[in-house]
């Protein structure tokens, strides 16, 4: 079921991108918002109409107001506001004069270019989460267990974004690991609020720390990178390029590993209608009583 989701999900946005960035009334330079907000719309769109076909995953429950959402969101948040902070801190022991050069060329954001980015970065974040923690996660973990795609989707996300940006090694390896985290989220309260307001979090404060991700590339201002010999972190110069980006995810990897395996520790809502962990089927046991075998 997964993989007819993956390929019925690649069919249609392929087709519906195509149809309309090939429009000649398409013109988003006449619009505040990029092109990748219009190309994220698509994938949100297209996904609301599967599950509205198949309605047999769990996505985002309740209201934020219930205590499991909003505790959900509030983590999320959190924990991608600490990312990137960890990340800075680490920065700051690099011995570069250049890393605060290129931040005073690049003008305070106005409100209308925070609210784009943000709404921006609320469809990518929800749109890839509904893709692969909600559909691709949950038809995996059905057949597999939890385990399995905690590793597997990220691995393909890592392989095919690194074959398709040309990312460098510790970019790749950065992104699995972020995937990696984003699956633990999901186990942590079965359902999408965490890895979601953890993506969002992330993203808007890499934004106002002016550090480079690909999802900001439309912005084309200065960052703290500007300048900076590419030998630190590859070929392209991004947050998710470096070794102490690596080292903040290793540590927040540990720690969401520790609760979700003490998850009795928060207000958790009921289990998905599967199991953590593969479940073998009975080997027949044959005793022999007499003649007859009895399985």
């Amino acid at each position: 079921m997964s993989l007819a989701v993956l390929i019925a999900f690649l069919i249609f946005t392929s087709m519906i991108k195509t149809a309309l960035f090939s429009a000649s009334w398409f013109n988003p330079d006449r619009t505040i918002f990029p092109v990748v907000f219009y190309s994220a719309c698509m994938d949100f769109i297209i996904l609301i109409v599967i599950y509205s076909l198949v309605s047999n995953i769990r996505l985002f429950p309740g209201a934020f107001n219930d205590d499991v959402s909003f505790i959900a969101g509030f983590a999320g948040l959190l924990a991608g506001w600490s990312l990137i902070k960890i990340v800075a801190i680490l920065l700051a022991l690099i011995p570069a004069d250049n890393f605060s050069s290129a931040v005073h060329l690049a003008e305070k954001p106005g409100w209308d270019k925070i609210l784009v980015v943000a709404v921006t970065i609320a469809v990518i974040a929800v749109s890839r989460e509904i893709l692969l923690r909600g559909f691709l996660f949950q038809y995996l973990a059905r057949g597999f267990g939890e385990f399995a795609p905690t590793f597997a989707i990220p691995m393909l996300v890592a392989v095919f974004n690194g074959r398709l940006e040309h990312y460098s090694f510790i970019e790749g390896f950065n992104l699995f690991l972020f995937n990696v985290i984003l699956c633990y989220c999901f186990r942590m309260f079965h359902d999408l609020w965490f890895p979601a307001a953890l993506s969002f979090s992330f993203y808007m404060t890499a934004f106002f720390s002016r550090f480079p991700v690909r999802e900001l590339s439309f912005l084309e201002r200065p960052n703290i990178f500007t300048g900076l010999d590419h030998s630190w972190f590859g070929s392209e110069l991004t947050i998710f390029a470096g070794l102490p980006m690596t080292i903040a995810l290793i540590f927040l990897f540990f720690i969401m590993y520790g609760l979700v395996k003490n998850r009795k520790i928060l207000p958790l809502p009921k289990d998905l209608d599967y199991p953590e962990d593969y479940l073998q089927g009975q080997r027949i046991r044959k005793v022999r009583n007499g003649d007859q075998w009895i399985g």
